[in-house]
């Protein structure tokens, strides 16, 4: 991976699966959820 962004202050942080895999993570500490995600927006930003 050339580029990353790492935001502190983020409150939810997605990254796609393909991406996951080419980072030295330990796959055993990564579990499937139901949580579904419609909209998020920060007090006072953007969505």
């Amino acid at each position: 991976m050339g580029n990353v962004l790492v935001d502190n202050g983020s409150a939810l942080n997605i990254l796609p699966l393909k991406m996951l895999k080419r980072l030295p993570v330990d796959e055993t500490r990564i579990q499937a959820n139901h949580l579904i995600v419609k909209a998020l927006m920060a007090p006072g930003g953007v969505s």
